[in-house]
């Protein structure tokens, strides 16, 4: 019956629902994991992209780390990233890595910096 083992009208929470797609990884397709992660954030979805980005402005995209490998089945994919920027964004965009805990290929990109603060904290006032 609908709904077994949860009390009537409650939503299983976002790592029950992790759980689940990572239990059944290898037969759902990218996307379907990639918006069981995401949530009710809204994805770029566009001319065969699928990204967990968003453009603040027409110049400025905010976006989580880029990753590799397995990590990429959830996360942005640093190649997908890569093409994106490239494709709509030839020789004129920047990357601006500001994971204190983890860094990626940043020659992948057109040009790259790396600004490290702790992650959940604003950056000091000397790196502004």
């Amino acid at each position: 019956r609908k709904g077994a083992g949860r009390p009537y009208g409650s939503v299983p929470n976002r790592a029950t629902m992790f759980g689940a797609a990572l239990q059944s990884a290898s037969a759902l397709p990218l996307g379907l994991l990639r918006n069981a992660v995401s949530g009710s954030k809204v994805r770029f979805v566009s001319e065969g992209y699928d990204l967990d980005l968003t453009y603040v402005t027409a110049r400025i995209i905010a976006m989580g780390l880029p990753a590799e490998s397995l990590e990429a089945a959830w996360r942005n994919s640093l190649g997908e990233v890569a093409n994106f920027l490239h494709s709509k964004h030839p020789q004129c965009h920047r990357v601006y890595n500001l994971c204190d805990e983890r860094d990626y290929d940043a020659a992948r990109f057109h040009a790259a910096l790396h600004l490290p603060f702790p992650d959940h904290h604003p950056p000091s006032l000397d790196a502004l």
